[in-house]
């Protein structure tokens, strides 16, 4: 007879819920055709994450509407499940609100519950709390004025700007001008791959540097932003900082 003991699993999953490879916050603004994805990693190594049990998924079109929220089950066409594996014991659902029967979102605001648990019934989180998201879809393609932050910089500088629309534009550049009217640089987003729906501030960031590498000196430089949609024209969103700009023309200042 040899006595043992077992240690109840009492660890809470982890859990991350990204839009289109994006985090969002509340009241954002997603693409007409999102890829939701939720992810929930499971510390322990030896029980798998392999049934549905592992995900709730609750969605529903306007805030406005107080009834609940209804479920979407696993068996629903816009839902993908990806069950884990062992080491990594992490699972995966995708799910595409925009694929059923009426094609893209409506122009809407939606909201987005989600819950994950491992097979010992332990929540991902703190508590009991159910992850809860809000956003926004607008079909027709808009953009907001370029800003690059920090401005002025000393060192680097990235690109904020809220996109809206069902796809991203071919052509997203940035050209930079000396106060005399000289064209310096010119930064390419879509090629950086750099480019998405809803708000955003780019991975890249521009060290000052004209197109040979050179260091520009300090001082006020122009901007303009270079942006084409096949078979759509990008309307401009109207906000608050319209007012920092002169027939779009932006200014940047570098100080070292």
């Amino acid at each position: 007879s040899q006595p043992f003991y077992v240690l109840v699993d009492r660890f809470n999953p982890l859990m991350d819920v990204t839009f289109d490879g994006k985090h969002i916050i509340d009241g954002d603004i997603v693409s007409p055709d999102p890829e939701i994805l939720v992810e929930v990693n499971d510390e322990n190594p030896l029980i798998a994450l392999d049934d549905t049990t592992s995900f709730e998924l609750y969605f529903k079109r306007g805030t406005l509407n107080t009834g609940s929220t209804p479920r979407i089950f696993l068996d629903d066409p816009r839902v993908v499940w990806v069950p884990a594996t062992l080491p990594q014991n992490k699972a995966q659902l995708f799910f595409y609100p925009g694929r059923g029967v009426d094609g893209f979102l409506e122009d809407d605001e939606y909201v987005l519950k989600v819950q994950g648990r491992d097979k010992q019934g332990n929540t991902a989180g703190s508590g009991n709390n159910t992850y809860e998201i809000t956003f926004r879809v607008e079909n027709e393609s808009s953009i907001t004025r370029i800003l690059n932050y920090p401005n002025p910089f000393s060192t680097s500088t990235r690109f904020v700007y809220t996109l809206a629309g069902a796809q991203v534009p071919e052509v997203f550049q940035i050209h930079i001008y000396t106060i005399s009217g000289k064209l310096v640089k010119v930064i390419d987003l879509a090629a950086e791959g750099d480019v998405a729906i809803g708000q955003n501030i780019t991975n890249y960031a521009w060290d000052g540097t004209d197109e040979y590498g050179d260091k520009l000196a300090n001082g006020v430089y122009l901007y303009k932003t270079i942006i084409q949609m096949p078979g759509e024209q990008v309307k401009n969103r109207e906000v608050g900082i319209d007012k920092f700009f002169n027939n779009d023309w932006g200014k940047m200042y570098i100080m070292r």
